[in-house]
């Protein structure tokens, strides 16, 4: 068996291999509802040992989310550009009367090919994967937030604030 690539769909469960890298209609692009944003955000002052201890792997697993999804987009790219060169090139090989023109134009072209539905499916899971980076991005950062917060404390706890409380 090939050696695993990283390649995920925002589920932990699932990996590809290079012998077997699903088509386009195997992708699946899960909701945000469905995203594992499972870390925890909060800051319990009265655990910092604890906070401090989890923070970096917290870090980690939200960045490993967010490089994953740059890679399904990156991925669902490419396969995009080879559906419309496919199709670009059929049409070109085809008859205009297949498609009820009498000439081919460029623009008839682009039009035939921005309708095709595997394209358009294509297209619509970019959308999605742009969407699943974008909250993976807004997990990293309240990662970095959360980080900021517990220096905040470790200030504060060194000019003895909670002591005057």
């Amino acid at each position: 068996m090939s050696s695993p690539i990283a390649f995920s769909t925002f589920s932990p469960e699932t990996t590809y291999y290079q012998d077997d890298t699903p088509s386009h209609s195997q992708i699946q692009i899960e909701s945000t509802e469905h995203v594992p944003l499972d870390f925890n955000f909060s800051v319990k002052p009265g655990e910092l040992e604890k906070e401090w201890v989890d923070l970096p792997l917290a870090i980690f697993n939200a960045s490993k989310l967010l490089a994953n999804a740059r890679l399904v987009q990156d991925d669902l790219k490419r396969r995009l550009s080879v559906q419309r060169t496919d199709m670009d090139t059929a049409i070109r090989k085809s008859s205009p009367a297949n498609f009820g023109l009498d000439k081919m134009t460029e623009t008839t072209i682009a039009s035939l090919v921005n309708s095709n539905s595997a394209v358009q499916e294509l297209e619509a899971l970019v959308i999605k994967a742009k969407h699943s980076i974008d909250i993976a991005f807004a997990a990293v950062a309240a990662m970095s937030a959360k980080r900021d917060a517990l220096n905040a404390i470790i200030e504060m706890k060194k000019m003895n604030y909670y002591a005057t409380r």
